[in-house]
């Protein structure tokens, strides 16, 4: 059977051949049981899969710092975009500004220059012509959008930008427990708030029934997120497996969309 594209993040997911096969492709090797491994890897299963990677796509990636996932498509696709609030200093560590200069610096991997856009861009409103992309992805930045409203307008701007049949993929932080929708500049989805301001107003379509359940193994993997920030500026590596976080009342883990914008032909008695 093969692994959900719509799902919350397991630790048993690492076991399965497709997630595995796909994220050595990504890497090169298979990952630690880290959860920006897993986003990365799903993101790439949804494009890959549904046929948003092929050698005249254009793909953007919306929120994307200096994420893997961009540095990797070069090396598979025509052009990518890379977009995110670059100027704005919010976000040092994961939006860098010297990526608008050169880019070579942050890369993770081997990577075609050529082929990598980077533009300061606000993900609410795309400068970009409506059907233009093949495929868009964006990992764990949809939640710092601001308002439901305002993260609302971003999942239309995707559906917008995007090519009928063109692939959505997108992760971000899905509540298992806690008191409301976030805190702070920080939204926590629930099933119901994931398909009201992302699902449905991004114009597309799930590929498969959303599989929201956790098991005890991946509950077990649960760390305090300050501790993992304070280490990671310590430039230390954070222990493994990797999954859930808790944040004060609220614990979370990653959850993958995969969709596709339909493709409506008109019928004409």
């Amino acid at each position: 059977m093969t692994l959900a594209y719509n799902k919350l993040s397991l630790v048993s997911d690492w076991a399965d051949p497709d997630f595995r096969a796909v994220a050595e492709q990504v890497y090169g090797v298979m990952p630690d049981v880290y959860r920006k491994h897993w986003e990365v890897t799903q993101a790439a299963r949804a494009l890959l899969d549904f046929g948003a990677v092929h050698s005249q796509a254009r793909i953007l990636g919306v929120g994307a710092g200096k994420e893997y996932t961009s540095f990797w498509l070069t090396g598979h696709v025509q052009q990518v975009f890379a977009t995110d609030l670059y100027y704005q200093g919010g976000w040092p560590d994961w939006a860098d500004p010297d990526m608008l200069v050169d880019p070579s610096p942050h890369a993770p991997c081997a990577y075609n220059r050529q082929r990598l856009v980077v533009q300061h861009m606000d993900g609410r409103a795309l400068q970009y012509p409506d059907a233009f992309f093949d495929g868009l992805y964006s990992s764990s930045s949809i939640e710092h959008f601001g308002t439901l409203d305002e993260i609302a307008q971003a999942a239309r701007e995707m559906g917008r930008v995007l090519k009928p049949g063109g692939v959505l993929s997108l992760t971000t932080e899905f509540k298992i427990s806690g008191p409301g929708d976030g805190w702070g500049n920080v939204v926590v989805f629930n099933a119901d708030t994931l398909r009201q301001y992302v699902i449905e107003p991004s114009g597309c379509v799930l590929v498969d029934v959303p599989d929201y359940a956790i098991d005890a193994e991946t509950r077990a993997t649960e760390q305090d997120l300050n501790w993992v920030i304070a280490i990671q500026k310590q430039g230390q590596i954070t222990p493994t497996p990797h999954v859930v976080l808790r944040y004060g009342e609220y614990v979370f883990a990653s959850f993958s969309l995969a969709m596709i914008k339909p493709v409506y032909v008109r019928w004409e008695p």
